[in-house]
């Protein structure tokens, strides 16, 4: 499956993260994903073509399949430049896609907003995600995404010691497939490049079992998967935190052998959350790809 990756990156790898860095020749010549290089000024031309009624009625479908309380100003710029992104991927017939967002600089149109809502309304057309130029991760979402369907980008944040949980979060991308409820669309500040601030959508993952799952770069061009049983839990109380994407896993071993196990296998801090009791159908579909396997629970 990972040999039908075909991965578009919007702007150059995040250079402070090198744990998902990967050369391209050996990412097409070990697990057959191919990468095609773009910038933010690539997508200005198909984000200029966009038609007014294409953003209407994106608008429109917006307003139906989320909670929209965005300002319909950075609403329909960031509409803009998803249709714009949707285009390019289409055109391009790309599987999965990864943007850094210190790529997308500039105020001006076109391109004037990192297109984080379409990267997430992506994921739910079954295209895979990864943050920060991470096409390790993108095709590995993808690939989940072909075969099982509701799995979504994801990165632990913060281990919760007391209630023996790991929060999940990211910046303003999560596949709104996985949502327990419906989404949120609201207007994310922006203060790390000029860029006008962009619409996301903000919500937590349903409840119950699911699969934690991270590719792992290791030596000499190798590399293996990490998958771990998980529960998900409800979602926040907190009417602060409602405003962030979410997410809290419980791991089926104590959290603090979790995290060390993570840690000795080599788990990079980008992966995949695919909802369901699908522990087996992981461990076969490592075996179908050759990758040695580590599971914890």
């Amino acid at each position: 499956l990972l040999n039908a990756s075909k991965t578009l990156r919007v702007g150059p790898s995040f250079a402070g993260m090198g744990d998902f860095s990967v050369a391209e020749d050996v990412l097409k010549r070990v697990l057959g994903i191919s990468v095609a290089q773009a910038t933010p000024a690539d997508l200005a031309e198909t984000v200029a073509s966009v038609s007014e009624k294409s953003i209407e009625d994106e608008m429109a479908l917006d307003r139906e399949r989320f909670v929209c309380t965005v300002n319909e100003d950075v609403h329909r710029r960031s509409v803009r430049v998803g249709l714009g992104l949707r285009h390019m991927l289409v055109e391009g017939a790309f599987t999965a896609v990864s943007a850094n967002f210190l790529a997308f600089d500039s105020p001006e149109p076109p391109v004037n907003t990192v297109p984080f809502l379409e990267l997430s309304k992506a994921m739910s057309r079954g295209i895979g995600y990864g943050g920060e130029g991470d096409v390790l991760t993108a095709a590995l979402v993808g690939t989940l995404a072909s075969a099982f369907g509701e799995v979504t980008f994801t990165e632990i944040f913060c281990p919760d010691w007391r209630g023996g949980s790991l929060f999940l979060s990211h910046m303003g991308e999560i596949n709104p497939a996985v949502a327990a409820e419906t989404p949120e669309l609201i207007e994310k500040p922006f203060p790390f490049t000029n860029a006008l601030n962009p619409a996301v959508i903000t919500c937590a993952p349903r409840s119950g079992p699911a699969v934690f799952v991270n590719l792992v770069p290791g030596p000499e061009d190798t590399f293996s998967l990490i998958v771990a049983p998980v529960e998900v839990l409800g979602d926040t109380t907190n009417e602060e935190m409602r405003s962030a994407v979410r997410g809290w896993i419980r791991p089926a071993c104590p959290m603090e052998t979790f995290l060390e196990r993570y840690s000795e296998a080599g788990g990079t801090h980008h992966s995949a959350l695919l909802l369901g009791d699908r522990l087996e159908a992981m461990t076969t579909f490592a075996r179908h790809a050759e990758l040695p396997v580590v599971v914890i629970a």
